[in-house]
């Protein structure tokens, strides 16, 4: 059976089209994708192969996506689960993707919802049916296999599986729990929303040996420092306090590596982001957001960022500042490129 979407009044989402496949069920997972096609069809196929068939899939596809192969590649394939594609207007990142994915739920009265990044597989082949029938737990997360750029396979330690595994690493949420909580929060595209999202939900989390693989997140981070700087600041905003000098540490290195390697431009943003950090800005305006969207929906600011927590970074910055330097000016005397390992070019001027 295939349903209509046209109804979900989502800014930026077009009304999104369906493909054939069984009669919907209590149970959506939701995967936003920006351009990823390959990605979203292996992930796909990992899908197909669960033992457990009965939900169905909404994938917020990015502006750019081409849609007709994907709706082809879903067609051929004869999927079993009903799979839904919604066009954003706009890129708003796995965070309006997730939001998107909670409203559609709501609306269409589904019981209980998956969050799933598009990197993020479901090798184990009983998942989704472990997911589901621990659903009475309401917040149902798997363990996760962290892979490095080697191949190799980290499961994240038991004492650090609320810390580590994200609300997007295959979680089941019931939809009480958006009512009582909020939804996703839009405007933390590319800053982390997933920690604030697990800070904000103020339940026990409930989890299962099963698991889903995905790609750690080191390399990314200092392959792209300033996509690096913003997910670090704020999983130091938003994180266990615990965590707080792990990510205080990362981010304050990538500062120094933008001041000391990435010219004008490098030094232009870590410029704004001192400033934000001593005149205690950064993360303001996300908090008061986050705070009057969760009025009369559990506790005031439940989520919200511990302000002035990054003026407790200085510290940390200053250290990778004085080791940077100690590496940088005989890199420099000899007139070579950066070689400390993360794949980043000396730029001019």
């Amino acid at each position: 059976m295939s349903r209509r979407l046209d109804d979900m009044d989502v800014p930026g989402i077009a009304p999104p089209a369906s493909t054939a496949g069984q009669a919907g069920s209590g149970l959506l997972i939701v995967i936003p994708c920006y351009d990823e096609l390959e990605l979203l069809k292996k992930h796909l196929i990992f899908l197909s192969k669960q033992s457990f068939q009965a939900f169905d899939a909404l994938l917020v596809l990015g502006i750019g996506f081409p849609d007709d192969e994907l709706a082809k590649f879903l067609k051929d394939g004869k999927f079993q689960f009903n799979a839904f594609l919604a066009k954003r207007k706009e890129d708003t990142g796995s965070a309006g993707g997730f939001f998107t994915g909670q409203k559609h739920a709501i609306g269409k009265k589904y019981p209980f919802i998956i969050l799933a990044d598009v990197d993020c597989m479901p090798e184990d082949a009983r998942l989704v049916e472990s997911l589901y029938k621990n659903r009475g737990k309401l917040f149902v997360s798997p363990s996760v296999h962290f892979i490095d750029e080697h191949g190799n396979r980290s499961p994240v330690p038991q004492g650090d599986r609320d810390a580590r595994t994200s609300t997007s690493h295959y979680t089941l949420l019931s939809a009480g729990l958006f009512e009582k909580y909020g939804l996703y929060f839009s405007p933390l595209y590319c800053g982390y929303e997933d920690a604030e999202y697990r800070n904000r939900i103020r339940e026990p989390r409930h989890f299962i040996g099963n698991f889903c693989a995905h790609p750690g997140a080191k390399a990314a981070f200092f392959a792209k420092p300033e996509k690096g700087l913003a997910y670090s600041a704020n999983q130091a905003l938003f994180s266990p306090p615990s965590l707080f000098p792990r990510f205080a540490l990362v981010m304050s290195w990538l500062l120094a590596t933008l001041v000391l390697f990435h010219g004008r431009r490098g030094r232009a943003l870590a410029a704004r982001f001192f400033k934000a950090i001593f005149k205690k800005e950064y993360g303001r305006q996300a908090a008061a957001s986050i705070a009057s969207g969760l009025q009369g929906q559990g506790p005031a600011g439940a989520g919200a960022p511990r302000k002035g927590m990054l003026a407790l970074a200085l510290p940390f910055i200053a250290l990778a500042f004085l080791a940077l330097f100690i590496i940088y000016f005989p890199i420099k005397a000899m007139g070579r490129p950066n070689t400390l390992g993360f794949g980043l070019e000396k730029k001019g001027n």
